[in-house]
C-alpha cells in the first residue's frame, strides 16, 4: 500500500505508530533509512513519494493497511 504525499510532512500527525504495531510487515516513512528504494518502481519515469509503504506479509495484515487508510482519508496504491 502506498499513500502519495502531497505535501511533505502534511501526514506526519497520523498515528503510524498503530499501524506498524497492527502490521507484521515493514511499514516505511519518508524517513525510514529503506524508503528511497521502496518507492522505486521498475518504470524510472515515474517518481511518486507516497506518504506511507507497507510492506504486508499477511491478509491480515493487508487488512489492517486498508482499515487506516480509511480511517484517515488515505488514498491507497498497489
Amino acid at each position: 500500500m502506498t499513500t502519495t504525499m502531497e505535501k511533505p510532512g502534511s501526514y506526519s500527525s497520523l498515528p503510524w505508530s498503530s499501524l506498524d504495531e497492527a502490521t507484521g510487515g515493514d511499514l516505511l516513512l519518508p524517513y525510514s533509512p529503506r524508503y528511497e528504494e521502496a518507492r522505486r518502481v521498475w518504470n524510472g519515469m515515474i517518481d511518486r513519494r507516497p506518504a506511507a509503504i507497507v510492506r504486508a506479509r499477511t491478509t491480515d495484515d493487508v487488512v489492517a493497511a486498508v482499515n487506516f487508510a480509511r480511517e484517515n482519508g488515505l488514498e491507497i496504491a498497489v
